[in-house]
């Protein structure tokens, strides 16, 4: 029956930090998704067993070890899929979860084992233990981005730590051995378009592979750079700045509804003013007057399907734009 208990804990805490990391995984697609809380359900099943065994542990063992199967596979292919490293930010995250785990949980078992004995409350407990031990090791940057807006709210001291902790989250992502011009004209279309969405995301943009694109190389060189992952993501950041306003027409105005200004106006004005035209909640109080009327007929005349069609299209512009500066 130990066997069973040890057995039940060790893959309630490995379904339990699954779920977790993948959903925390903001990149996550339906599937992973998907099997995310189909792990934390396994979790939940197999913590059930725990408090109270049953025939079907074993079959539950085997539905949690599917899912963590499953999850892993299909987290490794969504992250090579957008030209990320998988395994040190995947192993950086469990070690720190065993690690957690071992130092909050402990104690509890030691407390059964020499004192209390192997009683369902103690068992609850324990549970728990491992449960918000694990919770709070995959959700530590956003708990300290709450802590901070708590304790230093009115200093600008804080968006720079949440910055800074989004980039070193984001560093075992970034995976050195792609080339950027060996990639296919999909892969690199792709790449940019990830690339666009981040624009405002400079911890994201940090882990794309067009961040060593040999213009950005180039361009850091020039002006005596240390070319560290910050300054290569901002580099990037110009560059796609350069290749958008490539994409507006000569005219004397900023803005414009016609044909001509579609790729224009779906890149610059969302990702680059950050215009949230679909979202009723989102703020404009410092809007000029060219961005006001952009929003208005964003969320008047364009449907959100449409805007999407049209950033995919100036997206693949964007990528013919950083092939060429190569040449």
């Amino acid at each position: 029956e130990l066997a069973m208990v040890i057995s039940l804990l060790l893959f309630f805490a490995l379904a339990w930090w699954l779920g977790l990391y993948l959903l925390y995984n903001h990149e996550a697609t339906a599937i992973l998704r998907g099997i995310a809380v189909a792990s934390l359900f396994s979790s939940l099943l197999l913590a059930s067993q725990v408090i109270l065994p049953s025939r079907w542990a074993w079959l539950l063992v085997g539905m949690a070890l599917a899912d963590i199967v499953a999850g892993i596979l299909f987290a490794r292919r969504n992250a090579s899929g957008w030209g990320e490293a998988f395994l040190p930010d995947f192993f950086r995250s469990l070690d720190a979860a065993i690690f957690s785990t071992l130092l909050f949980a402990a104690p509890v078992a030691l407390t059964m084992l020499f004192s209390t004995g192997d009683t369902l409350a103690m068992r609850a407990l324990l549970l728990c233990t491992i449960a918000l031990a694990i919770a709070t090791q995959v959700f530590a940057e956003p708990l300290q981005s709450l802590l901070d807006r708590l304790a230093i709210s009115a200093l600008p001291l804080r968006s720079e730590r949440a910055e800074l902790r989004s980039l070193a989250d984001a560093l075992p992502k970034i995976d050195p051995s792609i080339e950027p011009l060996q990639l296919t004209e999909a892969e690199f279309i792709r790449l940019t378009r990830r690339a666009l969405s981040q624009y405002g995301d400079l911890a994201g943009l940090s882990t794309n592979p067009l961040t060593r694109l040999p213009v950005v190389e180039r361009r850091l060189k020039a002006r005596n750079a240390s070319g560290h992952t910050l300054e290569r993501a901002n580099e990037l950041k110009a560059l796609l700045l350069e290749a958008i306003l490539h994409l507006k027409p000569a005219a004397a105005v900023d803005f414009d509804s016609s044909d001509g200004w579609r790729h224009y106006n779906s890149l610059y004005f969302p990702y680059v003013v950050g215009l949230r035209p679909y979202n009723n909640r989102s703020e404009t109080p410092s809007l000029d007057n060219a961005s006001r009327h952009a929003l208005e007929w964003l969320r008047v005349q364009v449907p959100q399907r449409t805007l999407h069609n049209w950033q995919n299209s100036a997206a693949r512009l964007v990528a013919l734009y950083l092939r060429e500066v190569e040449k």
